[in-house]
């Protein structure tokens, strides 16, 4: 590898990255286990991430932190968030006739959403089409993984609405209640290197995230 060409060395972390990218997708998505614990602890590290941060109201006061660390954790574990956070899922248009689909569809227009599953979209995307030519058998993984994918976004998106709708308790305005929510876990941000870990480490932008935290 010391030796390879610039281009050869892209050759071989691309090939190591479609590696590890099926070895995370099997460890995570595929597994019905991951999305309930991952719900546990990505809400304690955006409740502990919570405490740290300085927030303004839209009064241009300081908000309380500890509170809407609080408030985070109370919102996370509500049923109707979860069956806000599962329609959405599935799917089906946000329900603002509640409380809870009133402020994901303030927050999904104001697109505060970044979670885990996101990382694996454009390589679904690619099975997906390809399932989709095929016939028999083969077409039910397609509607699998797209069971699996609402599975896991149900579990994703709860920690994040629970935080925005702390904030926008705690007198924060839209926009800065969304950016605070995406800005505890955005999977989206990534460094100018992190492809090159991300190929062979299949967890890199989490931790590299959760540590800049």
């Amino acid at each position: 590898i010391r030796g390879a060409s610039r281009l050869e060395n892209n050759f071989l972390l691309e090939a190591a990255g479609e590696v590890t990218k099926a070895y995370s997708y099997l460890a995570t998505q595929a597994n019905p286990f991951f999305a309930p614990f991952n719900f546990i602890r990505d809400s304690w590290e955006r409740s502990e991430f919570l405490r740290t941060r300085k927030y303004l109201k839209a009064d241009g006061s300081e908000a309380n932190s500890k509170s809407i660390a609080h408030g985070m954790l109370k919102y996370v574990v509500s049923p109707a968030l979860m069956r806000a956070t599962a329609r959405y899922a599935l799917g089906k248009p946000v329900d603002t006739n509640s409380r809870e689909g009133r402020y994901l569809d303030e927050f999904l227009r104001q697109g505060g959403v970044s979670v885990f599953s996101s990382q694996f979209g454009a390589d679904r995307a690619k099975i997906i089409a390809q399932i989709n030519k095929q016939k028999s058998w083969r077409q039910q993984l397609g509607t699998l993984s797209r069971w699996i994918e609402t599975y896991n976004k149900t579990f994703d998106v709860g920690p994040a609405l629970a935080s925005y709708m702390a904030m926008r308790d705690a007198g924060m305005n839209t926009k800065d209640a969304a950016a605070g929510a995406l800005d505890l876990m955005d999977f989206g941000k990534r460094g100018k290197s992190a492809s090159v870990f991300a190929s062979l480490y299949a967890f890199a932008q989490p931790t590299f995230t959760g540590a800049a935290n």
